[in-house]
């Protein structure tokens, strides 16, 4: 891929060489959107391991609702890594983005 744009990234995630995948998953960390949500849910049954813990990360910090069952769902992988990683995702959707990078500094509920 020589250009860093979503559409491209979003593309490669079908591409077969499972290198080429995780590298369009780091590129989507910076350029993801709710559009990338869909398409990062089909990563989940990916058949390289890496390719699959990497679309749990970023789903959850997109924080949409509609990847909770695939984030669930992980928690059954072959890959013992990528059973970690769905264990250790937060499911629960947050928004502002911004507040999935902090949820320990956000202020407690009244």
């Amino acid at each position: 891929m020589d250009t860093f744009d979503h559409d491209s990234a979003v593309r490669d995630l079908r591409d077969p060489d499972p290198s080429k995948r995780q590298l369009a998953l780091m590129q989507l960390e910076d350029l993801a959107n709710e559009q990338s949500v869909p398409p990062l849910i089909a990563v989940l049954s990916d058949s390289d391991p890496v390719v699959r813990r990497l679309a749990i990360a970023l789903l959850e910090e997109l924080g949409d609702p509609r990847a909770v069952p695939g984030i669930i769902s992980s928690l059954l992988d072959s890959d013992p890594a990528v059973r970690d990683a769905a264990s250790a995702a937060d499911p629960v959707p947050c928004r502002p983005r911004w507040a999935c990078r902090s949820r320990s500094r956000r202020p407690a509920r009244a």
